[in-house]
């Protein structure tokens, strides 16, 4: 059975009213009050997707995507804490203890489809991600979950900063512009998961792909069983938008052209077609333009 984990909140809050297009993009919501609070309020409804018929969720992500250095500069400490609370406290009032708190983790860029922007040393990125990740581990999360990586060294630096913090890792990676199923940067899909394994030892749980149009993820999917690597994918959670996210970025509105129903058809046949993937435990949920809209997949999955 899937695992399912809350979706995306950066889309979801803006519709709500919050702003994404502040200095500190999504990591705004920690300045106001009024506005963390509408983080709880949304977290909580996520938590409770599927209870009335009796599911639950299995995974809860903190709203850490933009807590760096570059977003937020000295608040790295206090804003992962507050929003490791969030996601803590939702757990605690409507969840249960079986549901993992993921320390979400963005690229250093701020375009996050510009594979440019990351350095070209994976020491310069482990130095700048250390921050975030000691401040997700002293809040008290269960795992780190890198996602939207464009590039595989700052994929590399990441899952040795979890090992190094001894924490459980998921990575997971946007795919090409071109729709070949390649991390973003061009590199194959294979060769991204060969090269950090080679480098942590395999010490990433799986790794996934979000942040991109359902097409190109099935095309990843189709090709990484083929290097006999299906093992190591740890599922996905694509945009609600059959549109790279890279000319969709800044027009979130336009992210929702993919139903949730369709989502759950993508998920069915991606466990009939490749059953070299271990789907029992693999991760599922939506990336931009998904919202409390994903409880269809709850109820269609747990």
């Amino acid at each position: 059975m899937v695992k399912i984990f809350t979706p995306a909140y950066g889309t979801a809050l803006e519709a709500m009213g919050v702003p994404n297009n502040h200095e500190m993009s999504s990591a705004a919501v920690f300045r106001e009050a009024g506005w963390r609070a509408l983080l709880q309020e949304l977290t909580d409804d996520y938590v409770r997707m599927g209870q009335r018929d009796g599911k639950c969720i299995d995974g809860i992500m903190t709203h850490t995507f933009r807590c760096s250095p570059h977003f937020v500069n000295s608040h790295v400490y206090d804003f992962n804490r507050l929003a490791a609370d969030v996601a803590l406290s939702a757990r605690e009032r409507y969840g249960n203890r079986e549901m993992k708190v993921f320390g979400v983790v963005g690229p250093m860029g701020r375009d996050c489809y510009d594979p440019s922007q990351a350095s070209d040393s994976v020491k310069s990125i482990m130095e700048y991600h250390h921050p975030q990740v000691e401040a997700l581990k002293k809040a008290g999360v269960d795992g780190l979950w890198p996602e939207t990586i464009n590039t595989v060294r700052e994929g590399k630096a990441l899952v040795a900063l979890a090992k190094d913090y001894s924490l459980p890792v998921y990575l997971s990676f946007v795919l090409d512009k071109e729709g070949l199923g390649n991390v973003r940067n061009g590199t194959s899909f294979s060769e991204a998961i060969k090269e950090i394994d080679s480098m942590t030892g395999a010490y990433a749980k799986g790794y996934l792909a979000n942040c991109s149009t359902a097409g190109n993820i099935k095309t990843m999917l189709e090709l990484v069983p083929r290097d006999g690597l299906g093992h190591r994918i740890g599922g996905f959670y694509p945009n609600a938008s059959n549109t790279d996210p890279g000319i969709l970025d800044g027009c979130d509105g336009v992210h929702q052209d993919v139903p949730v129903k369709d989502l759950i058809g993508f998920v069915k046949k991606a466990q009939q077609n490749h059953p070299g993937i271990r789907w029992d435990g693999a991760w599922v949920s939506g990336c931009c333009g998904y919202g409390k809209d994903l409880e269809e997949l709850v109820v269609a999955f747990k």
